[in-house]
């Protein structure tokens, strides 16, 4: 298992320049053997990710956890009826956030390049927004954690079959749909999450 640092909110390809990009990062980790782990170090105020849509999704193959700063979220659900949701709650400002345009997906999980196992794949304390779909999951198992996902077509989109999907303490805001499940025997879990916006379910 290997440890990878994104420190630079630059979207490129580059092997010989001293920083790390999220792409380059999940590009590493998808040719590291094992659930490897990516972390952030990046500048105070500047926490910010804006994929460059000619470069597409960030495409992962193999296991891996993704870990924005632990800060966590929190929201007021007590009042059922006008649950306490403003802006400011959906998104911490000190929380990692991954955006595209909304003409790709912001995350692709598949097997294509890893034959011998299927990528179990966590994202913590991330905001993803702005994708066709914010996570699309075409083989594997997701498990999202402490995170928002919105204003995209999809929260999360699945594909995959046999696949076990868990949702925990997250939000997901003003998307077509939270979650949109099409493949055949998938075990979702949703806990202490809330949806809100969506214009499908």
């Amino acid at each position: 298992m290997a440890v990878f640092t994104v420190n630079t909110t630059a979207d490129l390809m580059n092997s010989l320049d001293v920083v790390t990009t999220l792409r380059e990062a999940i590009e590493a980790a998808n040719n590291s053997p094992g659930e490897d782990t990516i972390l952030f170090e990046l500048e105070p105020g500047q926490q910010t990710i804006t994929l460059d849509p000619t470069l597409g999704t960030l495409e992962i193959t193999d296991s891996v956890n993704i870990v924005g700063k632990d800060v966590g979220i929190s929201f007021d659900i007590s009042d059922s009826d006008s649950p306490n949701l403003e802006l400011g709650v959906f998104k911490d400002a000190d929380q990692i956030t991954v955006q595209g345009d909304g003409s790709f997906d912001i995350f692709t999980i598949s097997a294509e390049n890893n034959v011998s196992a299927e990528p179990n794949v966590t994202f913590k304390s991330l905001t993803i927004s702005e994708g066709v779909d914010a996570i699309q999951v075409n083989d594997g198992n997701l498990t999202v954690i402490d995170s928002i996902l919105r204003n995209s077509s999809d929260g999360i989109e699945s594909d995959a079959d046999n696949s076990k999907i868990t949702v925990i303490n997250s939000i997901f805001a003003d998307n077509t749909d939270g979650i949109d499940i099409d493949g055949n025997n998938t075990n979702l879990e949703v806990f202490r999450s809330f949806f809100v916006g969506h214009s499908d379910d």
